[in-house]
């Protein structure tokens, strides 16, 4: 019985060590979003709105993330973005940009991810595109989002102030 038992341990405590080391992206329905994930996101929708927007001297993108689920091979993360452009001569004023909920596919490739898809809302119906793309409960969430638009502003406020210290 004894050695059942230890069996029993190790085998417990072993799960909980591999879980507790692995790098888990799913929790509750919730995120855990790694930083490289976060950069990403950043980073393709930086990518995804050059040439389309008029030329500035830099671009931030900040979002926040309401959930992500796992279909497949891929990731799907539900967030809201803030996407704004920025000239040294008009400092902190944003030049254009965006500020909607997104949605991104990732898939693994080794060590890192590559985005296989991001969809914006129809500009048309964005209420209608919105139930189609993200699933019920984050929906709520972004029509609740007011808190969530104040620290993404403040966020971006930040890395702009950053960027202007860093260009003096």
């Amino acid at each position: 019985m004894k050695k059942i038992q230890c069996s029993f341990m190790v085998v417990l405590f072993t799960s909980i060590f591999l879980a507790g080391c692995s790098k888990s992206v799913i929790t509750d329905g919730r995120t855990n979003v790694t930083k490289e994930m976060d950069q990403i996101i950043s980073d393709f929708i930086i990518d995804y709105y050059k040439g389309v927007l008029p030329p500035s001297d830099k671009q931030f993108e900040v979002h926040n993330v309401y959930g992500m689920e796992k279909k497949n091979d891929n990731l799907i993360v539900y967030f809201y973005s803030l996407f704004g452009t920025y000239n040294l001569s008009t400092k902190t004023e944003s030049q254009a940009g965006h500020s909607l909920p997104a949605l991104i596919k990732l898939k693994r490739q080794g060590y890192s991810y590559s985005v296989v898809e991001y969809e914006e809302p129809d500009e048309g119906d964005p209420g209608v595109s919105l139930k189609r793309m993200f699933p019920r409960k984050y929906v709520k969430q972004v029509r609740n989002n007011q808190g969530d638009l104040e620290k993404l502003d403040l966020q971006m406020k930040k890395k702009v102030k950053q960027w202007l210290v860093e260009h003096k």
